[in-house]
């Protein structure tokens, strides 16, 4: 052994023993190698070094191969890192920060076609909704900002080239207008989809609180009697049995909500232990919409735009002057829930008409390609998966560490760093509130 300081012969100091962390072995059980190398030293220089093993780095606890089976595993995201941490055998803040080490998700070019939404992460107080942007003909994110402040998405998308805004021909997005705006800040070719499912979304909400007015009304009518007959035999009770209106429109409203076509209509009956009856579904939406003469001429308001969302195929042209006549229908209707409607439908006009057109995506895996309209569905589907990966963690805190995690269990192709970060950067965390330290007897 010759020292790599000087070149002279050194002297050997003896062996040592050294226990390196090799989890290769599956079924939870816990391998252990023990590494005997020699101690050197050199009498000229003073210089000390080790046996070296190329399968184990200076003074690391756990084979090379330790970090590339954690990273694999942190694919999944309904393992949590203190999971990965107990079948490795290794820590939480071991595993926190070799996956930042050795995964970095750089941002993919804008496609075509790209949705934008926000999810509820809940960083910090600063830091509540990260957007997302997803590439519609893939499906799959192009990247997750922090923050959903103008000066965030100001900063991101000024900083890409020109050439790359240039060639977004849609954006889809929901009626937030600051993402509306997007188009004519950053994206000069580009037009704006907002997704049909806010717009229907929108109707359907505001009819459910009129159905909670109607039903407050009879629950005010049923405390009423109440209050009668406790006067009428000086009684003081304070609950009253629901009364058959107040159950049926919780139960069953969605003879109004709805989209009629969707409703599995059969005369088959069932028997209701509540109304002491048997009832078909025809029955029982007789039954609600006879509560309020206001039911029937809004579900048949109603069904005028669903019927109008699921026609015109790929003809905007169609839809833009069909919405004209549902704009003039709506402005003229009898109910302030459509008048209002109304304006937000002539609000998004341009964007709503949009919305019907469709574009050519492959299939995963396949060859063959389809027609599909353009909306924020592959979204609301995408969402669920940072949603569940924050209930799985018991929330979330580090940024960085979340885009990451989540981008690297989402994209199809992605990849480590060849070479990992040797300086992790620390995200800063509230200071620890006051405790009771535990004492040993």
């Amino acid at each position: 052994m010759y020292c790599p300081a000087c070149g002279s012969r050194m002297k050997s100091k003896g062996w040592r023993s050294r226990e390196v962390n090799h989890p290769v072995l599956q079924g939870g059980s816990h391998l252990v190698l023990v590494l005997h190398q020699r101690k050197w030293h050199c009498p000229y220089c003073g210089e000390y070094t080790y046996d070296q093993f190329c399968f184990v780095e200076k003074y690391k606890q756990n084979t090379m191969l330790v970090p590339y089976m954690i990273i694999d595993a942190m694919r999944d995201l309904n393992v949590t890192g203190r999971q990965v941490a107990e079948r490795f055998q290794v820590s939480d803040t071991y595993v926190h920060n070799t996956f930042l080490s050795y995964v970095s998700m750089p941002s993919r070019p804008l496609s075509d076609v790209i949705s934008i939404e926000e999810v509820y992460l809940n960083f910090n107080s600063e830091n509540l909704y990260a957007p997302v942007i997803l590439d519609f003909r893939t499906g799959e994110p192009i990247d997750i900002l922090q923050n959903r402040k103008q000066e965030t998405t100001e900063m991101y998308f000024r900083y890409l080239p020109e050439e790359e805004r240039n060639r977004v021909k849609i954006l889809v997005c929901d009626m937030y207008e600051p993402y509306i705006n997007f188009v004519t800040k950053y994206f000069p070719n580009a037009i704006c989809v907002v997704d049909s499912f806010h717009v229907i979304q929108n109707l359907i909400q505001n009819l459910r609180y009129y159905v909670n007015n109607v039903k407050r009304r009879y629950q005010e009518r049923d405390n009423a009697a109440l209050k009668e007959k406790n006067y009428q035999t000086n009684r003081d009770s304070h609950t009253i049995k629901e009364s058959n209106e107040v159950f049926i429109l919780k139960r069953y409203y969605w003879a109004l909500l709805k989209n009629k076509d969707d409703i599995a209509y059969s005369l088959t009956p069932y028997y209701s232990r509540k109304l002491r009856m048997a009832l078909d579904t025809f029955q029982i939406e007789n039954m609600f919409l006879d509560l309020d003469p206001a039911f029937r001429p809004m579900r048949d308001l109603k069904e005028i735009y669903i019927r109008f969302n699921r026609d015109h195929q790929d003809n905007p042209e169609g839809a833009a002057e069909e919405l004209d006549q549902i704009i003039e229908i709506y402005k003229n209707a009898d109910y302030l829930i459509f008048r209002d409607f109304a304006r937000l439908l002539s609000r998004y006009r341009n964007e709503i008409v949009n919305s019907f057109i469709y574009v050519t995506i492959k299939l995963h895996n396949q060859n063959d390609s389809v027609l599909r309209r353009v909306s924020n569905g592959p979204m609301e589907s995408w969402n669920n998966i940072p949603k569940d990966y924050k209930r799985n963690s018991n929330g979330v805190s580090d940024f960085e560490y979340t885009r990451n995690r989540i981008l690297w269990a989402t994209r199809s192709d992605a990849h480590p760093r060849t070479v990992p970060i040797k300086k992790i950067k620390y995200v800063p965390t509230k200071k620890r509130g006051p405790y009771k330290k535990k004492t040993r007897n």
